[in-house]
């Protein structure tokens, strides 16, 4: 389920969110910010918790058929958001497997570019910002930081590319 991750950046994301997490200096977030822009670049991916999807609808005509009771098209997969004690509402992101365990027994799982997930939650205006690794070394980044990373990522890719392909 999740082959689609790319194990060394969410690995390396994941030890700079940890090192942050200990010690919350300006240096320790700056690198989680510069593996955010990298990733964004990059096209990496997160997992996003989303709701367990059941759909059903009930038809007493015998004569039913499959397309009357199921219908083409189920709806798009909604996210879940977080409510801090505060009121304040979030997205969840979660670097991996292990730290999404919590939310698992009533979410699902899927991958998603860090610049969707980034997007989703500038989109909706009730959101704050984006949490990642709610229940371990959770870092959050609030909806003014993330417009700044989603423009450091555009400024930047052009002369990311370069890099990349000079090494």
């Amino acid at each position: 389920m999740f082959d689609e991750l790319d194990f060394d950046y969410n690995k390396s994301l994941k030890d700079a969110l940890a090192a942050a997490a200990e010690d919350y200096s300006e240096e320790n977030w700056a690198e989680v910010i510069c593996h955010l822009t990298v990733g964004i670049i990059c096209n990496e991916e997160i997992l996003i918790p989303v709701p367990k999807l059941a759909f059903m609808k009930v038809e007493f005509d015998p004569d039913a058929e499959f397309e009357d009771i199921f219908p083409e098209d189920l709806p798009e997969d909604d996210y879940s958001i977080v409510e801090m004690p505060d009121g304040r509402l979030w997205l969840p992101l979660f670097t991996d497997e292990d730290e999404v365990n919590e939310m698992t027994s009533t979410h699902d799982t899927k991958s998603i570019p860090l610049r969707e997930a980034f997007e989703m939650a500038l989109a909706n205006g009730e959101l704050t910002g984006v949490l990642i690794n709610i229940f371990s070394d959770i870092f959050i980044i609030p909806r003014e930081f993330l417009e700044r990373i989603l423009e450091e990522a555009d400024k930047n890719a052009d002369g990311f590319d370069d890099f990349e392909d000079a090494g």
